[in-house]
């Protein structure tokens, strides 16, 4: 009986409104969502969410969250009174809090440490976001607001802090709006979203190669295998570099912005069709900045998830992934940590690299530098063997060969 009468009302609401194609398209649209969510609602995913807790929320807004390859650092966005900008008394025309850019470290109990504030070289009193990580934990993508022509920097790690950021290309930037991007594994591919005209819908996502001369060639849109009328968001390519998982308002999304998986060839272009994700990972609320650890077994994301006792208005969630997430297998790959120890009570110096060459294809795997614990990660596939180059100012002073089995 509650079926009937709910459908009598759209029926009617529908009758009346027939006049106007647009609330037609509208109520269409939601009916769709409903459906959607009931569907999803009865086949859940086995995976625990569990909140970041109050020592990374607050009741304030925390979102896109970017973590190293070990799990033991993630760089988040915040906006609330702890800001540079808040701090300096400077709010937003809305009376609003400005973004920065926060970091914190995991505890030995597994706990999360105080968030701090990245310096005032990298955030500033306006707007600062976390876009995008590199694998190797060397590269930090990031946004800036500058004054409504929002764009795209990255900052370089030096072993002891974070460059001040570099505006990134004009084929990326442009005088409109990039909020969000990320980085292929190899770095030959940048993903990114933009509201610039010529777009399929409020904004869509773009890819650049790098050309041999190291720039990067002009954007192409994805079309609609991935982008739809209405607004595509924060792009991420795990290590394996076979799947792309997006946000989106489109496609057949349950409410909100809803995760999205689609394959990646081996050219880094998406084929096949776009998967959502199921529940509860997906829900009526927003769901964006998705991002999966090396191994594929936790994730990590900004949802409002009000049924989950949430402290603000987003607030950045675990995932425990069990089964039934992700429709597209995951190549296996083994995360490397390294640790350089030097005279006991003497910090190791600065100008420490190592560099990571795959033997069998004489290509450099990545160029590292410790940070100032003495620690580094890579990430390498299996089947493989490895040369590690360690070098102080450019001085070779350690060569070591490791081999990576299935």
């Amino acid at each position: 009986k509650k079926k009937k009468k709910k459908k009598e009302k759209d029926i009617k609401y529908l009758e009346k409104h027939h006049k106007y194609p647009e609330e037609e398209k509208i109520v269409d649209r939601y009916i769709k969502m409903s459906l959607t969510g009931k569907e999803r609602w009865l086949e859940p995913a086995d995976v625990t969410i569990t909140n970041m807790g109050d020592s990374v929320n607050s009741k304030y807004n925390e979102i896109s969250p970017l973590i190293s390859a070990d799990e033991r650092m993630m760089l988040f966005t915040y906006a609330g009174p702890l800001s540079i900008g808040a701090a300096m008394g400077i709010l937003t025309d809305d009376d609003g809090f400005f973004e920065d850019i926060f970091v914190c470290y995991k505890n030995p109990d597994g706990t999360w440490s105080k968030p701090d504030t990245l310096p005032g070289n990298v955030n500033t009193f306006s707007h600062e976001a976390t876009v995008a990580l590199s694998p190797n934990g060397q590269t930090l993508i990031l946004y800036r607001d500058d004054k409504g022509d929002g764009n795209l920097y990255q900052s370089y790690w030096n072993g002891v802090e974070w460059s001040s950021p570099v505006k990134m290309s004009s084929e990326i930037n442009s005088t409109y709006w990039e909020p969000s991007a990320c980085l292929s594994p190899d770095g030959n591919t940048f993903y990114f979203v933009s509201d610039r005209p010529g777009g399929i819908g409020e904004r869509d996502l773009y890819r650049c190669k790098k050309l041999p001369n190291g720039n990067w060639s002009k954007p192409f849109n994805f079309g609609e295998i991935i982008n739809t009328p209405f607004a595509e968001e924060s792009p991420f390519i795990p290590p394996s570099g076979n799947v792309l998982y997006f946000s989106s308002q489109g496609h057949n999304t349950m409410g909100g912005f809803d995760i999205f998986e689609v394959k990646l060839d081996s050219s880094g272009d998406p084929y096949g069709e776009v998967k959502a994700l199921p529940y509860p990972i997906n829900t009526t609320d927003d769901e964006e900045f998705y991002i999966i650890s090396p191994d594929g077994k936790r994730a990590y994301y900004a949802s409002a998830h009000e049924a989950l006792d949430g402290y603000g208005e987003q607030d950045i969630y675990e995932l425990t992934i069990n089964s039934g997430v992700s429709e597209f297998e995951s190549i296996p790959l083994t995360l490397f940590k390294g640790h350089i120890i030097h005279e006991k009570g003497i910090a190791i110096p600065d100008g420490i690299t190592i560099t990571v060459t795959n033997t069998q294809t004489q290509e450099i795997q990545g160029i590292y530098r410790p940070q100032r614990n003495g620690n580094f990660v890579t990430i390498l596939s299996p089947e493989n063997s490895y040369l590690f180059t360690y070098e102080l100012d450019d001085q070779k002073f350690f060569i070591d060969a490791v081999e990576i089995k299935s």
